[in-house]
């Protein structure tokens, strides 16, 4: 085993370890979620555009599914993500935190946020352009290039923001005040949102061991009971369009169906 091997690994091993002593004094997780939730719907919905057709007879995912999958993507997801994040994560964040601190945080996320919100307003005008079956060719391709910029965008700042956030938090602010954080989050949400959110955020994380078991430890008992019945009554019915979607690209790559362009 070479010294040059030794060495990455170690520092691997050590940049592990400061994550997870970071995470250890990180309370804020719901932001962390909502923004795991969105990475992995923004995948869902490329997935959905790349595999849809032009095709309006038959069972093809036409412009309506499309238009469905956008509302849960950017009229729920997105919106109330921007809500928590705008009324309530920034001005704790101002709040707790220098503003030579404070300021670097706030240009990141904004410059993120701006550069989702050219690709949310391109993604809303081909859908809608995707209606015309005259048009649905060529702004299909268009919507297919958007989406796959939204996805990467969402994946860059959820890892840019996770980095910088979260060293910064565990070692300012207090875990009383953290936790105080999610108090308000939660008198800001409906009681609707509140359920598909949490359901939401299990989805995203739900194939990591180590943060499922964080998630579960977060949850007071009765909402832990409550998750399956929320699921199949409030998070399914929001999301049916984007899994049929999905699960249309499953089987057409099973059986090696061609994408129609």
């Amino acid at each position: 085993m070479s010294a040059v091997f030794m060495a990455r690994t170690q520092c691997e091993l050590e940049t592990l370890e400061r994550r997870q002593n970071r995470l250890s004094r990180f309370h804020i997780h719901g932001w962390r979620w909502h923004q795991a939730a969105l990475v992995r719907d923004a995948k869902r919905f490329e997935s959905a555009v790349r595999k849809s057709k032009c095709d309006w007879g038959g069972n093809q995912c036409s412009a309506q599914s499309l238009n469905s999958a956008v509302r849960w993507l950017l009229d729920t997801n997105l919106r109330d993500f921007r809500l928590v994040q705008n009324e309530v994560f920034l001005p704790f964040l101002q709040k707790n935190l220098p503003t030579e601190t404070f300021a670097p945080i706030q240009r990141t996320i904004e410059r993120h946020d701006r550069c989702i919100q050219e690709l949310e307003k391109r993604i809303r005008d081909e859908v809608e352009a995707c209606a015309i079956p005259s048009q649905c060719p060529q702004h299909r391709q268009r919507l297919e290039q958007a989406a796959r910029l939204l996805s990467r965008q969402m994946e860059q700042a959820y890892t840019s923001q996770q980095l910088m956030v979260i060293a910064t938090v565990a070692e300012r602010i207090p875990t009383s005040v953290q936790r105080g954080f999610e108090e308000q989050v939660r008198r800001r949400l409906s009681m609707e949102q509140k359920r598909l959110h949490v359901v939401s955020f299990h989805e995203a994380i739900k194939d990591d061991p180590e943060e499922l078991a964080r998630f579960k430890a977060t949850l007071p008992a009765p909402v832990r009971l409550l998750l399956g019945n929320w699921r199949k009554r409030w998070y399914l019915p929001a999301t049916r369009q984007l899994d049929s979607c999905v699960r249309r690209e499953f089987a057409a790559g099973r059986a090696g169906t061609p994408t129609s362009q």
